[in-house]
C-alpha cells in the first residue's frame, strides 16, 4: 500500500492538509523560479506585481477632497487618476518626490532620479502629468504588445509630430548628419537591466561629460534636446522602439491633429482641457473621501 494511501485511510483530514500545504509551497516555488528565469533572460515576466508607473515631482499631491471642491491641480488629478489605474490592475504607483537641483532646470529631475525605482521593478512606466492612458480597461502588458514593446525591447516611448517651425525644433541632426524626428520622454517604458541604468547615467551626465551639451543645463525641453541628440544615436532599434504619435502622442485635436494618442495620448498644449476631463471623470470616485494613501518615495 501507498503511503499516500495509507495517510488518507488512517488520517483523512491531515492528509488533505498536506497536500493543500504541499501544492502551495510547490506552485510558489515555481512562480519564484519563473520570476527569476524571466528577469535573467531578458522577457517580461507577466506578472503584475513587477510593474510600477511613476510620477515625478518635487511637490506634494494635494488632499482628492480638493477634486470635489474643484480645486485640484492637474499633478493631484493625473496622481489620483493613474493611482485608480495601478489599483484596478494591481500594479504599483510610485509618485517619486525628489528635490530641486540648483544647476539644473526641473525636467532634469525625471532622468536623474528614476533609476531608483527601476532597480527595483522589472518593468517601470515613467509619465508626465499630462500623459494619459486612453483606455482603463487595458492591462500594461496588451498596452505595451499594441505599442510593440518585444522580449528584447529595453526601452519604449514615442515619437513627437513633425514641426520645424517650433523653437526648439522637432527634429535633430546627428553627428552623421541625418535628420531625425524627435521622441518625447514624456512617457517611457523602461526594462529592469543593467543596460538601461547605464543609457540612464550617461543621459543625466551629458551636460557635463559630453562635448556639446552643456546647453541643455538649463531650459524647457533641455532634458529631451539631449536624449534625443546624444543618446539616441547609440541605441539600437532593438534596444529602443519609438512608437508612433497616432497611437502613443497627442490627443487627437489642435495643432497636430495626426497625433491622435490613440493608445497613450499627451495633452501638451490643452492641459486645461485634460483637468477638465480628468476632474469630471474622478469626482464621484473621490468626492466623499478627505485623504488618500499614495506611495510616495521622498528623496534628500
Amino acid at each position: 500500500m501507498s503511503p499516500c494511501r495509507l495517510g488518507h485511510s488512517a488520517y483523512p483530514g491531515t492528509f488533505v492538509l498536506g497536500c493543500v500545504l504541499l501544492y502551495c509551497v510547490a506552485t510558489h516555488a515555481r512562480a519564484f523560479w519563473n520570476s527569476r528565469h524571466h528577469l535573467a533572460s531578458g522577457k517580461i515576466p507577466h506578472s503584475r506585481h513587477h510593474v510600477a508607473f511613476v510620477h515625478v515631482s518635487d511637490a506634494p499631491v494635494m488632499s482628492p477632497a480638493a477634486t470635489a471642491k474643484g480645486e485640484a491641480d492637474l499633478d493631484t488629478l493625473a496622481t489620483l487618476n493613474l493611482r485608480l489605474y495601478c489599483e484596478r490592475h494591481g500594479y504599483k504607483y510610485i509618485r517619486l518626490v525628489v528635490p530641486s537641483v540648483p544647476d539644473r532646470s526641473g525636467v532634469w529631475l525625471k532622468p536623474m532620479y528614476i533609476s531608483t525605482v527601476i532597480r527595483e521593478f522589472a518593468i517601470t512606466v515613467l509619465m508626465d502629468f499630462d500623459v494619459l492612458l486612453r483606455n482603463d480597461d487595458i492591462p500594461l502588458f496588451d498596452l505595451l504588445n499594441q505599442l510593440g514593446f518585444k522580449e528584447d525591447t529595453l526601452i519604449l516611448q514615442a515619437l513627437d509630430p513633425v514641426d520645424e517651425a517650433k523653437d526648439p525644433p522637432n527634429s535633430v541632426i546627428w553627428a552623421d548628419g541625418s535628420r531625425v524626428q524627435q521622441a518625447n520622454t514624456g512617457f517611457m517604458v523602461f526594462r529592469q537591466h543593467d543596460r538601461v541604468l547605464d543609457i540612464l547615467q550617461t543621459w543625466t551626465r551629458c551636460p557635463d561629460d559630453i562635448e556639446g551639451c552643456s546647453f541643455s543645463k538649463h531650459g524647457s525641453f533641455r532634458d529631451q534636446l539631449a536624449w534625443n541628440q546624444f543618446i539616441r544615436p547609440n541605441l539600437t532599434n532593438t534596444e529602443l522602439v519609438l512608437a508612433p504619435c497616432e497611437t502613443a502622442n497627442g490627443y487627437g485635436f489642435g495643432a497636430y491633429p495626426e497625433c491622435r494618442g490613440e493608445i497613450v495620448s499627451h495633452w501638451w498644449l490643452s492641459k486645461s482641457e485634460l483637468v477638465d476631463l480628468l476632474r469630471a471623470k474622478l469626482l464621484n470616485h473621490y468626492v466623499t473621501q478627505d485623504i488618500i494613501n499614495i506611495d510616495a518615495w521622498v528623496i534628500d
